[in-house]
C-alpha cells in the first residue's frame, strides 16, 4: 500500500519528508534574510513567502515557538527594505492611532502588501 511504500522511501532517502521536519529560529531568519534581498513585486511572490513563513513557524521544534507578537514583528522583516517602507507607510495611513511600539498584525500586513502588489 501507499503508506508502506512512503515509509520505505523515507528510510532510503532520509530527510525527504518535510512533514516531520522541525525548524528553528535560524531557518526562519535565513528565509527572511534571503527574501529581504529581493524586491517583491507579484502576488505570487507574496503567496510563496506567506506559505514558507507559516510552514516554518508551524513546524518549530520543542521550545522554539514564536508568540503572536514575535510573528508579527518577524513577518515584515522578510520584505526588501524599500517595499517594507511602502508597507509601513500605508499601514501608518490606514491606522493613524496605532502605537509605534506595538507591531502591526500579520493579517494587516498581508492585506496591505496584497493591496500594494495589486
Amino acid at each position: 500500500n501507499y503508506d508502506t511504500w512512503k515509509t520505505d522511501v523515507y528510510k532510503v532517502y532520509p530527510g525527504a519528508s518535510q512533514e516531520d521536519k522541525t525548524f528553528t529560529h535560524t531557518d526562519l531568519e535565513e528565509l527572511m534574510r534571503k527574501l529581504a534581498m529581493v524586491l517583491m513585486n507579484t502576488q505570487a511572490q507574496l503567496g510563496e513567502y506567506i506559505h514558507a513563513f507559516h510552514h516554518i513557524t508551524r513546524s518549530f521544534g520543542e521550545g522554539e515557538q514564536l508568540s503572536e507578537r514575535e510573528k508579527n514583528c518577524a513577518f515584515i522583516q522578510g520584505f526588501h527594505i524599500k517595499f517594507a517602507s511602502q508597507v509601513l507607510t500605508k499601514l501608518a495611513i490606514e491606522f493613524p492611532k496605532h502605537h509605534p511600539e506595538i507591531p502591526y498584525l500579520m493579517s494587516d500586513i498581508q492585506n496591505t502588501t496584497s493591496w500594494l502588489l495589486h
